[in-house]
């Protein structure tokens, strides 16, 4: 009889065990924040487990776009050849007109004619060296003189036309030149037979 009691008195302690757990599983099951709770319980363990890294915690580095950045170096660079209109009077009645220039690697050409309109000869070229051309660097190139005529004289009422030659290259930097005839001794006198003509020749 003792034995019975002892079994019965077992049996209703693991049954009221049962019980019990049977009640916490259920009410687990249908409780939503216990369920949240082991959610966040399993989310921790499972990020401070060895080997794991947390995105939050790496800092990375700033994406930076690389932008290529061409620079074309503009280098100014003479005309072979160019088209001129330039006309200049002396107060003695002489008009000149340029009507194009060329360029060469060593030399410069000016087509030009000019027209005597005064009563006496005149000279563009006195002593044979006074016909130049100007940059706007302030560097001189001299006229090759004609062998036949290097004072380039004009007789009265005629008009000379040629291609007229200057010595040295001109740099590529140039941006306008200037013509003068007889730059050292000529003048603007009405009556001068030696008359100093500017003509201005733009380039860019």
């Amino acid at each position: 009889m003792k034995r019975n009691g002892c079994g019965s008195f077992l049996l209703g302690v693991v049954f009221t065990l049962v019980l019990i757990s049977g009640a916490g599983i259920w009410f687990f099951l249908t409780n939503k924040q216990a369920q949240q709770l082991l959610s966040k319980q399993i989310d921790r363990t499972a990020t401070e487990l060895p080997g794991t890294v947390d995105d939050a915690s790496v800092t990375k580095p700033p994406v930076t776009s690389k932008t290529s950045v061409t620079q074309s170096s503009q280098v100014s660079v003479l005309p072979t050849e160019k088209t001129l209109n330039v006309q200049t009077t002396h107060p003695n009645g002489t008009v000149g007109i340029l009507t194009k220039i060329s360029f060469t690697k060593d030399s410069t050409k000016v087509e030009m004619s000019v027209t005597n309109g005064s009563k006496n000869t005149i000279e563009l070229n006195r002593n044979g060296k006074e016909m130049v051309l100007v940059d706007d660097l302030g560097k001189n190139y001299s006229l090759a003189a004609p062998a036949t005529n290097p004072d380039v004289e004009i007789l009265p009422g005629t008009t000379l036309k040629g291609e007229f030659i200057f010595m040295g290259k001109v740099s590529p930097e140039t941006k306008s030149l200037n013509l003068i005839t007889n730059n050292q001794s000529g003048g603007d006198e009405t009556l001068s037979q030696i008359p100093k003509m500017k003509f201005f020749i733009p380039l860019s």
